[in-house]
C-alpha cells in the first residue's frame, strides 16, 4: 500500500513510515513528490519485496544445485556414481550445518540417507552447527566444510593456480599508466581477482588452496548470522613483502546479499567524508545505523560472544600484527562484488579512526565488480584527502557495478571513484570514467548486451581449443552461460569472466614503471 501511495498520491517521502532520517535529510528529500527519483525508488523497494519473497526458494535451491554438482564431481560422473553405486563406495556430500533460523524452521537436514548422526553421535536435532554424518556400509558422507566441498563459483572456475605460474614480479609495482596515474598490473589483477574468488570456498578449501595467515567468518547483528566472511594471506613467513586482505562477495544462492547490493539506505560519516551504504557497514561490523560514530568507535565494543567478531575489529588487529611483523611489507586489499564493497569501506573505516600504522601500509585497494558505496564528497575525500590508490574492474555489462543507481538525487547520490578498468570483452580493456549504461536498465543497450551474452556463451564453447586449457570450460560454466541469454548482468558478474580479462586483456596507453619489488606468492 506504501508502494502504491507513492506513486498514486503527491505525499512527501517522509510522510512514510518506512523511511527514516534526520531532519536535515528530511529537508532534502521532503521535496520529492515523483519524477524519476521516486520512481527509481519504488522499483528498488518492489526488487526486495521480490528477493525477500524468493529468498528460502532461492536458497533451497542454491543447496540442491551444489549438492548435486559435488555428488557428481566426487565420484566422477555420472558414470561413476553408477560404478560406485554398484560397489557400495559412492560419496555423498552432506548439506550444510544449518539452524532452524537459517532455513526459516526448516529441518538441518534436508537430505537424509539410512542412517544419520550428528558429530556427537546423538540423534538428528536442530542444534546449531550439527554435522550430518550418513553411512552405508563403507559409504562416508562429507560434511560441507570439507576441503573437498566446492561451491557454485568454484564448480564455474575452478582454477587455483596463478596464470602461467606467475610469481607475481613486480606485483604491487603499477606497469601501466592511464593519463599520468599508476594504474595496476596484469599480475596484480590476476592475484588479486584469484584470491577474490577463492574467498568464497570454505575455510578449509582455503587452507588447502593456498598459504594464508587467517580466516575470518564474522557476526552481523542486524541479521543475526555470521555473514561477513575474508581470509588475510602473505607471500612468504618470514619478511614478507606482501599482505592482502580478501573479502567474500555476494553469494549466487543468497537474496539477502542481492537485496542489500541495491539497497538505498546509507549513513553519515560526517560533513568531511560523507555518506556511505548502510547495508555494507553492517557487513563490517556498525553497531548503530543512527550514528556513526557510536555504530564504529575507536575501540572495540563488547561482544555478544566470544564467537562472535565483528569483522572490521577483528580484521584491524590481525593487520596491525602482520604488519608489526613484516616491517617491508605493503598491505593490498580487495573483493569481488559485495566484497568489493567491504574492501573500499573497510579502509575507509581506518582513515575515519586514523589508524596510521595499517592506512599507511596499504599500497592500493583493487576491487572487481564492485558496486558503488559512497556519494561524492565520501569519493573526494578518500581520493584526494586520503591519498590512497584505488583501481575497480567491470567487466561488460555486469549489473552489480551499476547499483546502487547513480542518480541526480540525495535519494540515490551513489558515486564510483578511482581508476576504472572496464573488460569490453577477454582481450581487450579500457581504462574509463564511467563504463557504458552505468544504471543498467537503459533500453538503448539492450541489442548489446544480449549480443555480449551470446558471444561469450559462443567464445566459451571454443576457449579452451584458442588459449589453452587454462580457459578450458566444462559444462557447469557453459550452462551458467546459457542463463546469461536471460539476465546477461548476472552471468557477467562470475568471477569466470573476470579472471579471463585479468589474464587475457590489453590494457590502453601501456607505459612501464621503473620502481618495482619483488613478490612471489605460493598457491597450491
Amino acid at each position: 500500500l506504501d508502494i502504491l501511495g507513492i506513486l498514486l498520491t503527491r505525499r512527501s517521502l517522509t510522510d512514510y513510515g518506512f523511511v527514516e532520517c534526520s531532519p536535515q535529510v528530511a529537508a532534502e528529500i521532503g521535496k520529492f513528490r515523483g519524477g524519476l527519483p521516486v520512481v527509481v525508488l519504488v522499483l528498488v523497494f518492489i526488487l526486495q519485496k521480490m528477493l525477500a519473497l524468493i529468498s528460502l526458494p532461492l536458497r533451497l535451491t542454491g543447496l540442491a544445485v551444489e549438492f548435486v554438482l559435488n555428488l557428481l564431481s566426487l565420484n566422477g560422473g555420472i558414470l561413476g556414481i553408477i560404478w560406485h553405486f554398484i560397489t557400495c563406495t559412492l560419496q555423498f556430500p552432506s548439506p550444510p550445518p544449518y539452524t532452524m533460523i537459517d532455513l526459516f524452521y526448516i529441518h538441518p537436514c534436508v537430505l537424509t540417507f539410512v542412517q544419520v548422526k550428528t558429530h556427537n553421535g546423538s540423534c538428528m536435532s536442530c542444534v546449531h552447527d550439527a554435522l550430518c554424518v550418513c553411512t552405508v556400509g563403507s559409504l562416508t558422507i562429507p560434511n560441507r566444510n570439507k576441503a573437498s566441498f566446492r561451491s557454485i563459483v568454484a564448480q564455474i572456475d575452478g582454477r587455483l593456480d596463478l596464470y602461467k605460474d606467475v610469481r607475481m614480479e613486480e606485483a604491487s609495482s603499477p606497469p601501466y599508466s592511464w593519463g599520468g596515474s599508476d594504474g595496476c598490473s596484469h599480475e596484480l589483477l590476476d592475484l588479486t581477482m584469484m584470491a577474490a574468488k577463492i574467498v568464497y570456498e570454505n575455510e578449509a578449501y582455503i587452507e588447502n588452496a593456498m598459504h594464508f595467515v587467517e580466516f575470518f567468518d564474522c557476526w552481523n547483528k542486524y541479521l543475526s548470522k555470521k555473514s561477513t566472511q575474508a581470509f588475510v594471506f602473505c607471500d612468504k613467513e618470514v619478511d614478507a613483502k606482501l599482505i592482502c586482505v580478501a573479502f567474500r562477495g555476494t553469494e549466487p544462492f543468497d537474496a539477502q546479499d542481492w537485496s542489500t547490493d541495491v539497497e538505498l539506505s546509507w549513513i553519515s560519516m560526517g560533513r568531511k567524508m560523507g555518506r556511505v551504504h548502510l547495508g555494507f557497514m553492517k557487513a563490517l561490523g556498525l553497531q548503530d545505523e543512527t550514528d556513526f560514530a557510536v555504530g564504529f568507535p575507536v575501540e572495540e565494543p563488547p561482544l555478544e560472544s566470544p564467537d562472535k567478531p565483528l569483522a572490521y575489529y577483528a580484521i584491524r588487529e590481525t593487520l596491525r600484527s602482520l604488519l608489526g611483523a613484516h616491517p617491508n611489507a605493503k598491505l593490498v586489499v580487495t573483493g569481488h562484488s559485495l566484497g568489493a564493497a567491504l574492501a573500499i569501506l573497510f579502509p575507509a573505516v581506518l582513515v575515519y579512526h586514523g589508524v596510521t600504522e595499517v592506512v599507511g601500509r596499504i599500497d592500493r585497494v583493487v576491487t572487481h565488480a564492485q558496486p558503488r558505496v559512497g556519494d561524492e564528497a565520501f569519493a573526494s575525500y578518500m581520493e584526494i584527502t586520503a591519498s590512497l590508490r584505488y583501481d575497480r574492474t567491470v567487466y561488460r555489462y555486469d549489473i552489480v557495478p551499476r547499483v546502487p543507481f547513480d542518480l541526480p538525487s540525495p535519494l540515490s547520490a551513489y558515486r564510483h571513484f578511482g581508476t576504472c578498468i572496464y573488460y569490453r570483452d577477454w582481450s581487450n580493456a579500457k581504462a574509463v570514467a564511467e563504463v557504458p549504461n552505468k544504471n543498467y536498465f537503459n533500453p538503448l543497450y539492450l541489442v548489446s548486451m544480449y549480443g555480449n551474452a551470446l558471444g561469450d556463451l559462443i567464445k566459451g564453447l571454443f576457449i579452451g581449443l584458442v588459449k589453452g586449457k587454462d580457459f578450458q570450460e566444462g559444462w557447469v560454466s557453459i550452462s551458467a552461460r546459457m542463463f546469461g541469454l536471460l539476465v546477461p548482468g548476472v552471468v557477467s558478474h562470475s568471477p569466470r569472466d573476470y579472471v579471463n580479462a585479468a589474464r587475457l586483456s590489453e590494457l590502453c596507453l601501456l607505459h612501464r614503471s621503473s620502481t618495482s619489488y619483488s613478490v612471489e606468492v605460493d598457491m597450491v
